[in-house]
């Protein structure tokens, strides 16, 4: 809500060097987030001045305050330990922090703190700690157990959603009048459609078949035959036509799911949905319900503006309009490039910030925020909504039970109605009617609580 006391209009007042930086952090803690108005000034001091009537917060300025430009895109430069301010302003009492110090002095009119959390958030938010750590899984991924997040045990912890709530209950503490923004909870279905049909015709079922038998995997070929027989037969749907079943999941909770289509424009990508007859019928199907159609990237399209566009345009083409957001397939992503591509494209939002191997919070929040180009150093009109459990993460890369995947989607999802943020999840339209996805059924009711 836009504040119109001139009384308890904000002044920010912020030191002189990276000052694309800061006001990208400001604008998205203050005005994305808390939806506030402030007017923002540059000064010559050493650390961070918020102020309104005769209150006053000083934030340190811990971490830009001996650097100039991008110079910090160093490896040398991601936390070295983090800190926990112990304090009774926010949910958790043991706030991390990534730079400063844990001092908090707090007088009648005037509250000190030594926590740098716009550095901390900016460093959450725009994933500059990826674009200097090499470190890559087989796929080209960063991988999650490399993120500062995960080897400091709070990658399941919204902490930029922490750092606005403990700034927003300071400035009620000094007496700030204002109303923040409201926000609901949120459940945000998103669906990736890398395989339309699991059987297609009956030589692309022999030649399946004919790999498995190669493989010894004598069980998996009389389940995948017997699956084949009874959809022919008509005594079953094909197992990957569930999109009757996600849009119905969706509706009786009043929600509306997202459905990301992969085009196909390399080998990696598999059979192309954008080949078969029967597509139309489900994109039909799919909008005329209500609910989203949206744009799976290929395999090779992360880094590759020329493939991505290839691939856009198929699916537009199919859809017969201009799709405005989705994912990356595989989660592949490399930060700033991936969303510099989308943006270039004039994509609305893009959902793939999560981790491929590790549930929980890539981007430190839950709430949908615009993007910064670290290279560039400039906002983008791009918006990112942070993915925070995908189904193959649970089962394949983590190998948990039904039970142990239940009690990691409520830890998650409990984390985020704290903030009335988006529980963004993905789960494949292949992830159901088969024998090694069956024990998950629960798991799949659980999402949806």
């Amino acid at each position: 809500m836009i504040i119109k006391n001139k009384k308890n209009m904000l002044r920010i007042f912020i030191p002189p060097n990276n000052i694309p930086e800061k006001k990208y952090i400001i604008s998205i803690i203050l005005s994305e987030f808390l939806g506030l108005e402030y007017n923002l000034e540059v000064h010559n001091s050493k650390f961070y001045l918020i102020t309104f009537s005769d209150r006053k917060i000083i934030i340190e300025n811990s971490f830009f305050g001996a650097r100039e430009s991008d110079d910090y895109l160093k490896i040398e430069n991601l936390p070295e330990q983090i800190i926990y301010l112990k304090n009774e302003f926010t949910c958790e009492k043991d706030l991390p922090i990534l730079y400063g110090s844990n001092k908090l002095l707090i007088r009648e009119k005037v509250i000190i703190l030594g926590a740098d959390i716009f550095a901390s958030s900016f460093f959450m938010l725009t994933r500059w700690e990826e674009f200097v750590n090499p470190a890559r899984d087989n796929f080209g991924r960063f991988p999650g157990n490399e993120s500062v997040a995960f080897k400091n045990n709070f990658i399941n912890r919204p902490i930029v959603n922490e750092y606005v709530d403990f700034l927003w209950n300071l400035f009620k503490y000094l007496g700030f009048n204002g109303e923040m923004r409201k926000r609901e909870f949120k459940i945000m279905p998103t669906v990736d459609v890398d395989q339309l049909f699991r059987y297609h015709n009956f030589t692309k079922v022999a030649i399946q078949t004919l790999r498995f038998i190669g493989k010894g995997k004598i069980s998996k070929t009389w389940e995948y035959l017997g699956g084949y027989f009874k959809t022919i037969m008509g005594n079953a749907l094909d197992p990957f036509n569930t999109y009757n079943k996600l849009m119905l999941s969706s509706e009786r909770i009043n929600t509306k799911s997202y459905f990301f289509f992969l085009s196909g424009v390399s080998k990696e990508d598999g059979e192309s949905p954008m080949k078969d007859k029967r597509l139309t019928k489900i994109l039909d199907c799919i909008r005329s319900r209500g609910h989203y159609i949206g744009f799976h990237a290929g395999f090779d399209t992360f880094d590759n503006p020329v493939l991505w566009k290839k691939a856009k345009n198929n699916l537009d083409e199919v859809t017969g309009f201009k799709n405005k957001f989705g994912r990356q397939h595989y989660l592949r992503f490399d930060v700033p490039l991936t969303w510099n591509i989308w943006e270039e494209s004039k994509m609305e939002w893009d959902c793939t910030l999560g981790y491929a191997t590790v549930p929980g919070f890539r981007c430190g929040t839950c709430f949908e925020f615009s993007v910064f180009n670290i290279l560039r150093r400039e906002q983008l009109n791009l918006k990112e909504y942070p993915l925070l459990i995908m189904d193959v993460t649970l089962k394949y890369y983590l190998g948990l039970t039904s039970q142990e995947a239940i009690d990691t989607i409520r830890e998650i999802k409990t984390n985020v109605k704290k903030f009335n943020g988006n529980f963004v999840f993905l789960w494949h339209n292949s992830s159901f009617n088969i024998n090694e996805w069956r024990n998950y059924r629960e798991v799949f009711e659980e999402l949806w609580n």
